[in-house]
């Protein structure tokens, strides 16, 4: 459901934030599996009844699935990296690349995705790229960077 209202509606920052709770709920019950019964006690203990409990119980049951099924999509689990393997390579000649006379980097990425059997082994994929010398100082740099942020992010979260 979307609520369109005019520009001028009083008040309507606040009833934007209370849009956005109400989705907040939902997720958050649907992400943890909370049945209807625990959904409608906690409301109750947050002064709601009557119609306005029927109401938001009615779209939590009717939106449930369609909810879990969007969910499911998003990872939540980022990949990790397992391996890395390269080789160099010299081209010296190539009939469909810009890469004459440069020193070649093959690079293999193994990740890791999550739990995938009774035997606790993740799902394996293999990404595989090439690059140049600049190319690679390049990337490095970038994920210097990004760890330095990361950090500075867990630094600030404590």
């Amino acid at each position: 459901y979307f609520i369109d209202f005019a520009a001028n509606t009083p008040k309507l920052d606040i009833i934007k934030e209370c849009y956005a709770s109400l989705i907040c709920l939902f997720i958050e019950s649907i992400r943890n599996d909370v049945d209807l019964e625990s959904l409608t006690t906690l409301l109750k203990q947050c002064k709601f009844d009557g119609e306005r409990l029927e109401s938001i119980i009615g779209l939590y049951n009717a939106h449930k699935l369609t909810i879990q099924k969007s969910l499911k999509q998003i990872v939540s689990d980022p990949p990790h990296v397992l391996d890395i393997r390269w080789r160099l390579n010299f081209c010296v000649k190539s009939s469909f690349s810009d890469l004459e006379d440069k020193a070649v980097y093959y690079i293999d990425l193994i990740l890791g995705y999550g739990e995938s059997d009774a035997a606790n082994k993740p799902k394996i994929k293999k990404i595989t790229f090439i690059c140049t010398v600049q190319h690679l100082q390049e990337l490095v740099g970038k994920l210097k960077a990004a760890t330095r942020q990361l950090e500075n992010i867990a630094n600030f979260a404590r």
